[in-house]
């Protein structure tokens, strides 16, 4: 089953969240989502919406590249999601 990029939307009200990174990209190549998913699920689990993403391997102009969506996170954060450490 194909996730969409955004995540499935789906939760349930009353538990905690967190905004975190979900590795994706290969073993030569990390790629890393930002993404906001329930603090008691596993990696692979799918995930209740992308936030942004992060890139660390520096491009041609030697910049790591990260993406993020303000309004988002300003309102996951408002309604409790905690943020990891590394995010």
């Amino acid at each position: 089953m194909l996730i969409p990029a955004s995540g499935t939307g789906q939760y349930l009200a009353n538990s905690v969240k967190a905004i975190r990174f979900a590795a994706r990209g290969c073993t030569n190549r990390p790629f890393y989502h930002i993404v906001v998913t329930e603090v008691k699920r596993d990696q692979v689990d799918p995930v209740i919406e992308q936030v942004g993403t992060y890139d660390p391997i520096p491009n041609e102009y030697n910049e790591k590249l990260c993406s993020l969506n303000f309004e988002r996170i300003k309102h996951w954060i408002g309604n409790g999601a905690r943020v990891s450490n590394p995010v």
